[in-house]
């Protein structure tokens, strides 16, 4: 039966510091460190029951100097419907974030479905883009395509930084336009 290793600090440094000491005592299998608001961190470790208990408690003395351990828990022979749960937790927010292609787009428009977290590529041009495809977008995308190809906004006193979904759209229009 598999147990669940549960470490929770206040901050990321001493979450990296407590995953890594569990992970170097015991055999057990780092699941993710979920990241909670108000620098909250939970680290979630999976194994054997007597590996788990090892490995969390390498992790609480690892961060016992920091003064910022929350608390620690261990759930031996985790119910099979409790692990349905962290499945539903979303994905670390140490994982690399996937890049959006032009195929991706694509198939998006064809209906299929486009993660939330992809982002358009650097080396990408605005012309690779129509406006359809450009309001799809999200803001970081279309603020991350507008820096790449060095757009200007169309009201040259503001910033990319705080510019507007629909500005932006309009301003990488405006110099695909004057490109062309």
């Amino acid at each position: 039966m598999e147990a669940l290793g549960l470490i929770e600090t206040r901050g990321l440094l001493s979450s990296i510091v407590a995953a890594d000491a569990a992970v170097k005592a015991a055999d057990v299998k780092l699941l993710d460190a979920e990241i909670i608001k108000g620098g909250l961190v939970t680290v979630q470790l999976l194994g054997d029951v007597a590996a788990v208990q090892a490995a969390v408690e390498a992790g609480e003395n690892a961060v016992t100097s920091f003064r910022t351990l929350i608390s620690v828990h261990v759930i031996p022979r985790m119910h099979h419907e409790t692990s349905t749960i962290l499945q539903k937790f979303p994905q670390s927010a140490l994982a690399p974030v996937p890049k959006t292609t032009k195929v991706e787009i694509a198939e998006a428009e064809a209906g299929e479905q486009q993660s939330d977290h992809t982002i358009v590529a650097n080396e990408h041009s605005i012309q690779d883009f129509d406006q359809k495809q450009l309001e799809k977008m999200t803001v970081l995308q279309l603020r991350q395509l507008a820096r790449a190809n060095n757009v200007s906004l169309l009201d040259a006193t503001k910033n990319i930084k705080y510019a507007r979904k629909s500005e932006l759209v309009q301003a990488i229009l405006a110099k695909e336009n004057n490109k062309k």
